[in-house]
């Protein structure tokens, strides 16, 4: 099988008859890359059939400063490539044109912005519970804190899956405030969400000077898990994105979920501290009220 290049966009390609496909996504542009494999080799296909979109991908790709070497065949000459089965007419072309533009026009979902004067978290001691129903678990909220945070969003992370702690807490979002949100625009931090963590990544330590080096980041960014009242509220979390200078009030809760017949449960508890890391470091919310500000 001979694999050649076909297209970039963000979620995937038009498809093409006769072919197979598979993706690869490149952490730098944040685009994937879609490849088709070929069920037979490129030397025994019809050479009157040519590829009319090779040249202007390329072109498109060059702009990104993206180079790619498929089984030793530089992408220079997949615009040469012929192929027997592949029809494209104008119709489809136009289609895949508008798909890739869009794609390059999409906002990043890890917008750059540097916010000055961002207070840090206001908690203060709190009492009470509310208890949600999700899927067939009882689950209690202890309030521990009431919490009020003014922040800039530096990276969020959607959880989509049908597990019980993904529909308890669907939206994460790492927050900056202080220095680490005034210089971020300065600081590429190289901010990133995997599974239920955040982390960020710098060239250089003395790049971190300005915010006060590790201490600095640690001190005044965080990973926040959102649980969330009511779909309203939810849906307003939903439409923030990386960039967001953004307003959430609400409490630092402690969670116990019981499954209703009493047969397992788990729980969960929030950091009441800005100044820990590793497991348990994380903010979770009960969100009251959350607002984007700019």
């Amino acid at each position: 099988k001979h694999t050649v290049f076909y297209s970039i966009s963000r979620a995937g390609a038009l498809p093409v008859r006769g072919i197979s496909h598979a993706g690869i996504k490149t952490n730098r542009l944040k685009f994937r890359a879609v490849f088709y494999t070929l069920e037979k080799p490129i030397g025994s296909l019809n050479p009157s059939k040519t590829v009319i979109y090779g040249r202007f991908l390329r072109c498109a790709l060059s702009c990104h400063h993206f180079e790619l070497h498929l089984n030793s065949v530089s992408f220079a000459r997949v615009s040469a490539f012929h192929f027997d089965k592949i029809k494209m007419n104008k119709k489809l072309l136009i289609i895949f044109c508008i798909v890739l533009m869009i794609a390059l026009l999409l906002p990043s979902s890890n917008k750059r912005r540097s916010i000055s004067g961002l207070p840090a978290p206001v908690q203060q001691s709190a009492s009470g519970s509310d208890t949600l129903l999700i899927k067939d678990y009882e689950v209690k909220l202890s309030f521990l804190y009431s919490y009020d945070i003014e922040a800039l969003v530096v990276h969020r992370k959607n959880h989509t899956a049908n597990h019980l702690e993904d529909k308890l807490a669907p939206v994460d979002l790492a927050l900056a405030w202080g220095t680490v949100a005034q210089y971020n625009q300065e600081i590429d931090f190289n901010w990133s969400q995997s599974g239920r963590w955040y982390s960020w990544e710098v060239d250089s330590l003395d790049a971190l000077n300005p915010v006060g080096g590790v201490q600095g980041v640690i001190f005044q960014s965080s990973n926040n898990h959102l649980i969330f009242p009511n779909k309203s509220i939810e849906k307003k979390a939903k439409k923030i994105k990386a960039g967001d200078h953004i307003r959430i009030q609400g409490y630092l809760v402690n969670v116990n979920a019981v499954k209703t017949d009493g047969s397992k449960g788990f729980s969960v508890n929030s950091s009441t501290s800005r100044e820990d890391t590793g497991a348990g470091a994380c903010e979770v919310i009960y969100v009251k009220d959350i607002q984007k500000i700019s």
